[in-house]
């Protein structure tokens, strides 16, 4: 089964969305091009399932986490915490993306 990451893509914004609140509306349009870098990381994930190690899967996730984190930080009313916590609701969407269609994996998709 593979990942419908137009749906993914959704998900993450509804995500991020949930944590940033109010600040959302500022941030949404200038997001929306670290989403598409996220969303291109899950697929990477899935199209190297097989062959990834447990280390470029977390650097990966690191990079991708920070970028967000960086994006949202920019746009007033949007602090620290609640850029780490709607990149970390973004990336779990991901991941749990990726657990559902590969159960099997042997990574840790946390």
């Amino acid at each position: 089964m593979s990942v419908n990451w137009g749906n993914v893509r959704n998900q993450v914004a509804q995500a991020v969305e949930q944590v940033v609140g109010a600040g959302w509306p500022n941030a949404a349009a200038g997001a929306s091009t670290q989403f598409a870098a996220i969303i291109a990381a899950g697929h990477l994930i899935e199209q190297n399932r097989n062959s990834m190690k447990q280390a470029e899967y977390d650097s990966l996730k690191l990079i991708q986490q920070r970028a967000l984190e960086g994006v949202l930080q920019a746009y007033e009313g949007i602090s620290l915490d609640a850029a780490q916590q709607a990149a970390a609701a973004a990336w779990n969407v991901v991941a749990g993306a990726i657990k559902i269609a590969y159960p099997a994996l042997g990574l840790i998709l946390v």
